[in-house]
Formats: structure tokens, C-alpha cells, sequence
């Protein structure tokens, strides 16, 4: 496991690359390790451990449904969620883009683990969940860093929904 934080990836790398730059703005190694650490993050959400918060700024911004704001209220937010969700997220792309973002394309599948009523988690899914309800969502995030940390995660509606029904402005959204 990589101990670094990506405070210090920024520290120790030059952002944007100099002579040796890709076409993504930064080095071969620099990508390489911009990686790596992204994999340390998603494994710590992975495993269900509060400790994916070392990558957050002290203000970050998780731009859901409902907005949450603040690395310990994403870090509490994202907690309870697992108590009524399994969740995975694989990664499908990546790319490090300079020293202020860093985009995903992702495949995120939750599965309810106890109802849940429409009022959970301010309405976030919409309608009452039942155990054993999946939804499967593919999206690209984009990661804003400041700071070597992430200040913003973006991402879009999901893809795949068993058993769900959407309301109409999402469907649209996503069609």
C-alpha cells in the first residue's frame, strides 16, 4: 500500500511536467503514481474504511444529492450509507489531469443490505429501497485537488437500476 498522501505526491512532483510531459500534462511517472494513489483511495472505500478521508481537503465538496460539505460530514455521510448499502467501485479509466483534477470512469455497484424508507438519506434514492435492491452506476467523476487533497468529487446519474423507478427528471437526465 502506498503511504503517501496525495499532499505529498503534490510535494514531490513537478505539476504540470516539464520536457517529458504526456499528452495529459504530466510525466509517465508522475501519471503512474497519481494512480497508484487513486488505488489506495478507491481500496480504503472498497474495504469500507473511514480512513479514505486522508485524501480530502477540510472543505471538500461532494456534489450528490444532497451537497455535503466537509471532510468529516462526507466521512460520516459515506459511513452510514455502508450501514445499509454493500458497495464496490471498480475503476474502468483514469487520468490525471495536471495538478487540479483528476477524472474516473467508474462502475459502482450498491446493493441494499435493510430497507430503507424515501426519506433515507434526504431522498437520495428517490422512493423507499428494499433489501436486496441493486443499482449499478456507471459514471465519470471528476476529482478537483488542492493541495495535493481532493476539494470537489462530481459524478453523474446512475445507469442501471433494479428495482428501482426513477422520477421523471431523472430519466430524462439520463437518457
Amino acid at each position: 500500500m502506498i503511504a503517501a498522501s496525495l499532499h505529498t505526491l503534490a510535494a514531490v512532483t513537478v505539476w504540470p511536467s516539464t520536457a517529458l510531459a504526456g499528452p495529459l500534462g504530466l510525466d509517465r511517472e508522475s501519471r503512474k503514481f497519481a494512480r497508484q494513489m487513486f488505488d489506495e483511495y478507491v481500496a480504503l472505500y472498497n474495504q469500507g474504511d473511514p480512513a479514505f478521508g486522508r485524501f480530502f481537503t477540510d472543505d471538500i465538496v461532494l456534489e450528490t444529492s444532497p451537497m455535503i460539505i466537509g471532510r468529516q460530514a462526507v466521512i460520516d455521510y459515506v459511513v452510514a450509507l455502508w450501514h445499509c448499502l454493500a458497495e464496490t467501485v471498480r475503476i474502468e479509466r483514469f487520468a490525471a489531469v495536471g495538478e487540479e483534477t483528476c477524472t474516473a470512469q467508474m462502475l459502482t455497484q450498491m446493493t441494499c443490505t435493510r430497507d430503507l424508507p424515501v426519506t433515507a438519506f434526504e431522498g437520495l434514492f428517490g422512493q423507499a429501497v428494499r433489501v436486496g435492491q441493486v443499482l449499478r452506476h456507471r459514471s465519470v467523476v471528476t476529482y478537483g485537488i488542492r493541495e495535493g487533497r481532493f476539494m470537489f468529487i462530481r459524478g453523474g446519474p446512475p445507469i442501471e437500476a433494479t428495482g428501482w423507478t426513477w422520477p421523471t427528471q431523472l430519466r430524462l437526465r439520463s437518457s
